[in-house]
């Protein structure tokens, strides 16, 4: 009788390790970008003792986006398009609403940033925005529940 139990038991098992249990690919998961996201980053301070950060706050509506930044000599809010590609979202400039301080020109051909959904965080992999963190993988926006 153990031995019944044993092997039904290893059945089960190796049935989900062969794929025959649920599906947990990435490819598979509808990942809803709707939303704002957003990130915050500390970059130390002046030699006058003043807080270097810069926050970013993109608010997705299915191919409709905007990316609003402000922070240390840093003040803008553009239009941007957007395109969902598996499980990336890639962001295209479309116009400065507000550039009091922007940095950079965007070239409208190329994508603006490309984020990628991983474990609820959208993590960057390309971008044409100035942050500063000079490594681009550390840049993790998260959803803004409150809004």
């Amino acid at each position: 009788m153990k031995k019944t139990y044993l092997i039904f038991g290893l059945i089960f098992l190796f049935a989900g390790y062969w794929g025959c249990g649920t599906s947990t690919d990435d490819k598979t998961k509808e990942i809803n970008w709707d939303g704002t996201w957003i990130y915050v980053s500390g970059g130390g301070e002046t030699a006058g003792g003043t807080a270097i950060w810069a926050g970013w706050a993109i608010t997705i509506d299915g191919d409709n986006c905007s990316i609003e930044a402000n922070g240390y000599q840093l003040s803008y809010n553009i239009t941007c398009r957007g395109e969902k590609k598996g499980n990336e979202y890639v962001i295209f400039y479309k116009q400065i609403v507000d550039g009091e301080q922007l940095i950079g020109d965007f070239d409208k051909t190329e994508p603006l940033i490309v984020l990628t959904e991983k474990n609820g965080f959208l993590i960057t992999k390309n971008t044409q925005l100035t942050f500063l963190e000079p490594d681009i993988s550390k840049i993790v926006f998260e959803r803004d529940e409150q809004k």
